[in-house]
């Protein structure tokens, strides 16, 4: 017997006409959705919501991002909706590939909000530097007009 087919309650596998109520489906399917597919909690929809935001920021769809992670797309689609939570395996490879904070990923914890906020202030800080080089190209542009100016009188 193979070790899925172990876990079905006993008195299922005896009785074939208990599985009637399920169809055609095979077996194995049934007992992946009964015992394996969990219900949706909390903790899994917003783990997938931080995934999905993680995802989103890349500009990645879901078979992208799988991709990125060495992952399937179907993992991917589940984890986001909260009905599969990935293993640890796949949240460090979505850490790792995306610069993410493992704790704001598992937790929800704020670390990855002051990530956005560094970031926001380092694009402001270039964006400075870049104006304070523009104006100093002005600034020689008028030094060499005033010393014209006065190299004439």
């Amino acid at each position: 017997m193979e070790d899925w087919a172990k876990a079905i309650p006993h008195h299922l596998n005896k009785n074939r006409k208990s599985w009637a109520f399920f169809g055609k489906f095979p077996k194995k399917l049934i007992y992946h959705h009964l015992f394996i597919m969990k219900a949706k909690t909390e903790e899994s929809v917003a783990l997938g919501q931080r995934i999905r935001q993680v995802r989103s920021e890349q500009g990645l769809n879901q078979a992208e991002f799988a991709e990125a992670i060495k992952s399937s797309r179907d993992t991917i689609a589940r984890a986001e909706i909260g009905v599969q939570h990935p293993n640890e395996k796949i949240l460090r490879q979505i850490c790792k590939t995306f610069n993410s904070n493992y704790m704001w990923l598992l937790t929800g914890d704020t670390e990855h909000q002051g990530k956005e906020a560094y970031d926001k202030l380092k694009e402001e800080n270039l964006e400075l530097k870049q104006e304070v080089e523009r104006l100093k190209a002005k600034l020689e542009i008028v030094r060499e007009l005033l010393t014209e100016s006065l190299g004439k009188d």
